[in-house]
């Protein structure tokens, strides 16, 4: 605190609490243990706020400064800046006409140009190749070529590594010169000596990369452990130490105790009589932890909140499948809820939990049920009540058990090739804190007899299920499993309400978002216009081929 009284700064202590009096003018409350952190690491002596400005104006400043010399090399000019550094650049091309674009967009470009959107579409491109070209000029540059997966190949390349490329990625690869190896290429080199100058400044020493965002590094304590770039990243935004799994949650049990989320679900099991451990870390530590573990059912419960578990908070594409696939390997399935889920279905997410541990309330044969057919609106108001993601009206039939006069389970149908006769189970649900033993077999009997479907295809949400297809219903009543789709995702700009990607596909955004600039891409559209995505775990596909029967 010698550095505070030499500069002339007031303080008051406050418990564990330092209220400081900054020279901006500004007053802040922040913990001891924070202030010590920032004296020792000599950062400036003004308040988080404007640290913040300055650091955001540093920025703006900086990504100007860097458009404007690629624009003034390429033959351009800028005519307005924006406020922020993700805004959008107007620009004096060197086709004379001024245009639009931010400055991902721009720095996309391959090779960079000036061009404004309409003149650069209809610049001459490069000869297309075919497949049989394609084949050839690998062969030619001395790659080999290991198998072709539907639109990917696997290559071999010449320094060893095996790579997968999209057939459209080869291409460009191929045509614009780029090295087709990411771990060789000069990009991802200058990229990996920034990353692990970043990780020698958390406390941590790297070992080796394992992919392009992951990185093996060892703890201060010996343990060697594996890292995404994100949670690296935020390790140096906090000022923190980038500790291995076993030690942070050391730091973070002192820290924090469990959520209101986390908490709703603790008392779900208690109510039960299921003990349950939160914040579980498996062994060896991996750099993961499970919110809720179940012992006596191997079975882990993820509290998502939205916000905190989005891509704009570091949690791409593959973190919950990851996450997920890593657990099941430990043999333990985890269970992935959305905080707005628990808190505003708290019933239904409550029913689902008991039938994963077996502690479902009531228990109702299908062969003691009526089979009815329902209306769009019952089978709809039936949804809406019982099943996670609720009713649809886009369906062609549905069918319910009925016992004691009250629907117990229900399935909707949906025609997706009429030509050929073939359908999705589109909604399946059991009433909620009931389970229907034989009720799924005799609703798709039902179905069966009415309409002599020659396929049923229906997908299964990973977020809730098992990875192995085996433990599924599914498989017991005569589907038969042919793969995962990838992980989906859904947008937000409130973390309560959640909107299928389907309604925010490229073509739609013109008319439907303020800002938009056809030459970027659906996402960041999206993300200019304040918009944020959650990825998923995707789902398991099964299928039920009728045409032999």
């Amino acid at each position: 605190m010698k550095k505070l009284i030499s500069s002339g700064i007031r303080y008051t202590v406050d418990g564990k609490y330092i209220e400081v009096d900054w020279p901006c003018g500004h007053s802040q409350k922040i913990q001891k243990h924070k202030l010590v952190e920032r004296l020792k690491r000599d950062l400036p002596l003004i308040c988080s706020t404007c640290l913040k400005k300055y650091v955001n104006e540093g920025k703006r400043l900086a990504a100007i400064k860097e458009v404007k010399d690629a624009v003034k090399k390429a033959g351009g000019r800028v005519i307005e800046a924006p406020e922020k550094a993700s805004g959008i650049f107007k620009i004096l091309g060197s086709c004379g006409h001024e245009f639009t674009i931010s400055k991902y967009g721009l720095f996309g470009r391959s090779p960079l140009t000036t061009l404004c959107p309409s003149c650069h579409a209809s610049q001459a491109q490069p000869k297309k190749l075919n497949a049989d070209d394609l084949k050839k000029r690998l062969k030619d540059i001395g790659i080999q070529l290991v198998a072709i997966r539907g639109d990917k190949f696997i290559l071999e390349m010449q320094c060893g590594h095996i790579v997968k490329h999209t057939t459209s990625g080869v291409k460009k690869r191929l045509s614009s010169g780029r090295n087709l190896c990411r771990s060789c290429s000069t990009r991802s080199s200058d990229i990996e000596k920034k990353h692990i100058l970043m990780i020698e400044s958390t406390g941590a020493n790297f070992i080796d990369r394992i992919s392009s965002d992951r990185y093996k590094l060892k703890c201060a304590c010996g343990n060697v452990f594996e890292a995404e770039m994100a949670n690296i990243s935020k390790a140096i935004k906090k000022q923190e130490d980038m500790l291995c799994h076993k030690c942070a949650h050391k730091r973070r049990v002192r820290k924090k105790g469990t959520s209101k989320d986390e908490e709703a679900i603790l008392d779900i099991l208690r109510k039960a009589g299921e003990e349950a451990i939160p914040s579980y870390c498996p062994e060896p530590p991996n750099g993961l932890e499970c919110d809720i573990f179940i012992p006596s059912m191997n079975t882990g419960i993820e509290c998502d909140g939205v916000f905190h578990h989005s891509e704009l908070r570091g949690r791409g594409r593959k973190y919950h499948i990851n996450k997920k696939e890593y657990f099941h390997a430990l043999g333990v399935n985890v269970m992935f809820f959305y905080d707005n889920e628990i808190r505003t279905k708290t019933n239904i997410v409550e029913s689902m939990i008991l039938h994963a541990i077996g502690k479902t309330r009531h228990r109702v044969f299908a062969r003691k049920c009526d089979i009815v057919k329902l209306s769009a609106k019952e089978a709809k108001d039936f949804f809406d009540s019982n099943h996670i993601y609720g009713g649809t009206g886009s369906t062609h039939a549905s069918y319910g058990l009925k016992y004691n006069n009250e629907v117990v389970s229900a399935a909707s149908f949906k025609l997706i090739n009429a030509k050929e006769n073939q359908y999705e189970l589109y909604r399946f649900s059991n009433k909620v804190y009931c389970s229907v033993p034989g009720g799924l077999s005799r609703l798709i009997s039902a179905f069966r007899s009415a309409v002599s479907p020659s396929l049923i295809k229906t997908f299964m949400d990973l977020r809730f299920s098992s990875l192995d297809p085996h433990r599924s219903s599914y498989t017991k009543v005569g589907f038969e499993y042919i793969g995962n789709s990838e992980p989906n995702y859904k947008y937000f700009k409130d973390s309560r309400f959640l909107y299928s990607r389907q309604k925010f596909q490229k073509h739609k955004l013109k008319s439907l978002l303020e800002v938009y600039d056809s030459s970027l891409s659906e996402w960041e559209n999206m993300r200019n216009n304040g918009w944020n995505r959650i990825w998923d775990c995707g789902n398991a596909v099964f299928i039920m081929d009728l045409s032999t029967n």
